[in-house]
């Protein structure tokens, strides 16, 4: 059975699984590049590997395959080396836990790597302030929202923080949605149906940071 490599507090292990076949002398190798990032869906842990031949001299163009266990979401799940030889691969995560990110040459039973990787417990830096500035417009009309995202530890304004919307589709949101100098962007929309919709916006490098607005657009009334 293959180890397991649990990497040291350096944050970097190597495992390397050697094929007897004369044959066959390729093996490969895992560098952790970082870990212990925050379970908050964006901060990434990521593995260097390598695969070498039987004169420790690296291969480029060799398929990988690769499997984690847990919640952990991969950047790829398959991949070929560079022309260094050389891979690297990408987890996010939104739960905090361990997890065993594999990886194994396509073709070759026991060329492999297993190594351990931790997602801490997730700390929001950021918090979203919600003013409604419309609402209950007819439809086809502009109902509007000001976001303002602040720093947690002192309330600061916050610029530069790029905000995602997740709408129904008729909605239109707007395009530029990085906070301004003041911490705030100003989402105008608009809606051609009437009713009322859930609007939720989240910062793209802290997904799990959201809010949730409810606004109505009334039925046009016919002169």
């Amino acid at each position: 059975m293959p180890d397991i490599i649990i990497p040291p507090d350096d944050h970097s292990s190597h495992n390397s699984r050697f094929n007897e076949d004369a044959r066959v002398s390729e093996n490969i190798s895992g560098e952790v590049l970082q870990n212990n990032v925050q379970a908050n869906g964006a901060a990434q842990n990521s593995m260097r590997y390598s695969v070498y031949d039987a004169r420790r001299t690296r291969i480029p163009n060799v398929q990988l395959d690769f499997k984690t266990t847990g919640s952990a979401v991969l950047s790829a799940q398959e991949g070929q080396t560079n022309q260094q030889g050389q891979f690297t691969l990408t987890l996010t995560n939104r739960i905090q836990e361990g997890v065993v990110v594999s990886a194994s040459v396509r073709g070759l039973v026991g060329i492999d790597n297993h190594t351990y990787l931790n997602f801490s417990p997730f700390s929001p830096q950021y918090r979203i302030v919600v003013t409604v500035l419309t609402d209950g417009s007819m439809a086809s009309n502009l109902n509007a929202i000001q976001y303002l995202v602040i720093n947690v530890a002192d309330g600061s304004p916050v610029a530069g923080i790029r905000l995602a919307f997740d709408v129904p589709n008729h909605i239109s949101t707007p395009t530029n949605v990085v906070t301004n100098n003041e911490g705030i962007v100003t989402a105008v929309m608009v809606s051609n149906i009437p009713g009322t919709f859930r609007i939720t916006v989240s910062i793209v490098t802290e997904p799990l940071t959201v809010n949730n607005e409810d606004i109505t657009w009334i039925p046009r009334t016919s002169l």
